[in-house]
């Protein structure tokens, strides 16, 4: 909220010159509607400077300040009352002694200068929350750049488990069939006869020798009894 309260500084800033002027201008001609000017622009500056007070109430420097311009704000603002009664009562001189003692003390000059610390602490203010909320950022894009290489570390890692195994399968599938091959043509060539049965007792393999040697035993040639 620090842009709404650099705002309202502005403001109350030109709310004190606007009521400041219709109150010139209803001394200088006694027009009631000047008056009533002053009396509206009075009261906007009161809400003006309550709305500040509500929008910094979590800066201390600045509740400092505000003390300062408090008393300050609450002086200029009385001058111009008494101001407006003794113009309303036509009390002249006294009017006049009035101004020129209360342009002595200079209120207007150092409302000004308060307004202007107060701009200043708020920029610096603005200034700090931009720096922290630029710095959290910047972190919240490296822990999302960090997770995403983890991500992508992990994945590439699965990657290679899998096509690994994938690599080992098929180098086992290749050997057993190399293994079988190698075993069927020492089968076709030996001399000895060769006979493959499974779990059931079937015969689910031959070599040419046994083909010579079932002449001469009782195998059945589809189902071999243990």
């Amino acid at each position: 909220h620090s842009y709404q309260v650099l705002e309202l500084l502005q403001t109350l800033r030109s709310d004190v010159r606007n009521t400041d002027n219709p109150l010139q201008a209803y001394l200088l001609t006694h027009n009631s509607d000047y008056k009533k000017v002053y009396d509206a622009e009075k009261k906007i500056t009161l809400l003006d400077f309550t709305q500040i007070g509500r929008l910094t109430a979590d800066s201390d420097i600045q509740k400092k300040y505000l003390d300062i311009l408090h008393p300050l704000l609450t002086a200029e603002l009385d001058a111009m009352e008494k101001s407006a009664g003794l113009a309303e009562a036509s009390q002249t001189q006294s009017l006049l002694r009035f101004l020129q003692v209360q342009g002595a003390q200079s209120l207007e000059r150092k409302i000004e200068s308060c307004l202007s610390d107060m701009e200043i602490a708020e920029r610096r203010l603005l200034q700090t929350r931009t720096d922290e909320v630029d710095n959290s950022i910047a972190r919240s894009y490296a822990l999302i750049c960090g997770s995403g290489l983890l991500t992508a570390f992990f994945c590439a890692l699965s990657v290679f488990f899998v096509n690994r195994q994938v690599r080992q399968r098929n180098q086992a599938a290749t050997l057993l069939e190399s293994s079988e091959e190698r075993f069927r043509a020492l089968a076709e060539s030996a001399s000895d006869a060769f006979i493959t049965i499974n779990q059931e007792g079937v015969i689910v393999g031959t070599n040419p020798a046994s083909e010579t040697d079932r002449k001469s035993t009782r195998l059945n040639s589809s189902h071999i009894t243990i």
